[in-house]
């Protein structure tokens, strides 16, 4: 009986070595839940700033203050600046065309802090499909995945995804926006160092367009298809097509 649970706690501990040394467990389990501040624990390539940068115009004007607060007054709070910190907003801007209406920050943070863009890095990726076919890089929206992912053919439901898919969120690919387990997909896909490979062993558990689900995989998939259309890394792409202009 005591040479069971001696070699017992032996299986447990080789168990918990293993999984503490993988990469993705560790960071999950060591920096927890995603956070703003996330860009400090990740390599990095580097956009170059354009020398004479587009500059909105500043008009912040107490009409249109008048304006929040009375949206915050609608919901119960005294003004839109105590609405939007209660939030634990970092930031908050209101542009329209050319000009800031609108702008403040809070706990430390300014115009000029870094953080990570998170989501908002699933407009700039649309943005960069649209201009792959512009320039011809890629057909259409209605192109097929498999187009560029071929490895993907050989698992069921692929071969009906089109990109267009993808950018509407209703790809049916199977995965879970779990930010809690350090063993969920999109875990892997956050801290892992291998995406590429992550991205070639998915699989499809609904009809594509059948309906919207929100899924982190479909905009990392239309990342590797930018990559390999146009031949260049993203960031390159961005830094030539949008950041430079």
């Amino acid at each position: 009986m005591l040479y069971s649970q001696k070699y017992l706690r032996l299986f447990i501990f080789a168990s918990f070595s293993v999984i503490l040394t993988s990469c993705t467990f560790y960071s999950a389990v060591i920096h927890n839940l995603a956070d703003i501040d996330d860009y400090n624990i990740f390599p990095e390539r580097g956009l170059k700033a354009n020398p004479t940068p587009f500059l909105f115009k500043n008009k912040q004007d107490s009409r249109f203050m008048f304006s929040l607060d009375s949206i915050a007054n609608v919901r119960g709070e005294n003004n839109f600046v105590s609405m939007i910190e209660k939030q634990h907003s970092v930031a908050f801007l209101v542009e329209k065309n050319d000009t800031i209406l609108f702008e403040k920050y809070f706990d430390g943070y300014s115009d000029s802090t870094w953080i990570a863009s998170f989501s908002m890095a699933k407009s700039i990726t649309s943005l960069l499909v649209g201009i792959a076919i512009g320039e011809g890089a890629i057909k259409s929206e209605m192109q097929p995945v498999i187009d560029f992912v071929p490895e993907l053919k050989s698992s069921p439901g692929f071969d009906k995804i089109r990109i267009y898919d993808l950018l509407q969120m209703s790809s049916g690919i199977k995965s879970e926006e779990n930010y809690f387990s350090p063993f969920s997909q999109v875990s892997e896909l956050y801290y892992g160092n291998n995406i590429r490979k992550i991205l070639s062993h998915l699989e499809v558990e609904k009809e594509p367009g059948e309906g919207f689900e929100y899924k982190s995989v479909n905009s990392e998939l239309l990342g590797l298809i930018i990559e390999r259309a146009t031949k260049k890394q993203i960031t390159a792409y961005l830094q030539e097509k949008i950041w430079t202009p």
